[in-house]
């Protein structure tokens, strides 16, 4: 919150969203939209903040046809009706996992298909990429995800704590932990990895 003087971490979502931005460019997406929540949220302020950022520094428009407002509630009416209209995007930010199955699925009930007609950047805790949130999409087909590691933000509290407690006077300070983008052969083999070692 930034009308608090309180430590936080948090993942990098605007570096998710420049990634995410910099991974459909780089797959010749011109036509690049964001599918998700616009509220007062430090998630999803900071996730669009790079969405935005990326779409500038790409020379792509970013107007109101760049974003879609949504909740997951909504997700799947919404994305069936966007995705049905004459030049839709080819290329979707949904960052939350929810969000980019819904996106997935609405394409699916479309016959758009998934790295031909339209590709999909998700977002995903890295510990439960393979499995729960590989799981959101049925049809085998999961998209590139912006992870990050759940593990290093606990570490990272913990650290923050402990200097917190040593120096109580410290201001306060936003912690963000990277995150990295993964493709889905990367997601696939997460999967077995933690099939491996449970």
């Amino acid at each position: 919150r930034e009308d608090v003087e309180i430590d936080s971490v948090m993942q990098d979502g605007h570096q998710g969203g420049l990634l995410a931005v910099a991974h459909l460019v780089a797959r010749g997406h011109r036509r690049i939209a964001w599918f998700g929540s616009l509220v007062n949220e430090a998630h999803s302020k900071d996730r669009f903040g790079g969405f935005a950022a990326g779409m500038i520094a790409a020379g792509l428009p970013l107007g109101p046809e760049s974003a879609v407002s949504v909740n997951a509630a909504q997700a799947l009416d919404r994305a069936r009706e966007w995705l049905s209209k004459p030049g839709r995007p080819t290329g979707i930010v949904a960052p939350w996992g929810e969000l980019a199955a819904a996106v997935a699925r609405a394409a699916a009930d479309l016959n758009l298909r998934p790295g031909h007609d339209l590709d999909i950047v998700g977002w995903s805790m890295a510990e439960v990429c393979g499995t729960d949130y590989r799981a959101l999409f049925p049809d085998g087909h999961v998209p590139a995800t912006v992870t990050w590691s759940v593990r290093t933000m606990a570490e990272a509290a913990l650290a923050r704590l402990t200097e917190r407690r040593a120096n109580p006077g410290l201001p306060a300070l936003r912690v963000k932990i990277p995150v990295k983008l993964v493709e889905e052969s990367e997601v696939r083999d997460q999967k077995s990895e933690v099939r491996r070692k449970t």
